[in-house]
């Protein structure tokens, strides 16, 4: 892979999560009590992204959105790696 191509490539990456993140406030925006494992839901259904409910959770805490919902599921998976 020469150089232009790992840059078109970046570019297009930067889009892919420029469209992600709009997509993600404008889904917290119209459901604010929405879960995070809906969220990571919608995402996979809407635009083909598989992400972790901790990068969720990581990229609503650096939008300013600190409290969300967080699903059982993830809270037990933050106690059991916090325990090992």
């Amino acid at each position: 892979m020469d150089t232009e191509e790992i840059e078109v490539q970046f570019h297009l990456s930067l889009c892919i999560v420029a469209v992600c993140i709009k997509f993600l406030l404008a889904l917290v925006e119209c459901k604010p009590d929405i879960y995070l494992d809906e969220v990571q839901e919608q995402l996979q259904q809407q635009h083909g992204v598989i992400v972790g409910l901790s990068m969720i959770w990581d990229t609503l805490t650096e939008l300013g959105l600190t409290h969300k919902k967080v699903c059982v599921l993830f809270i037990h998976s933050l106690l059991c790696s916090h325990n090992h």
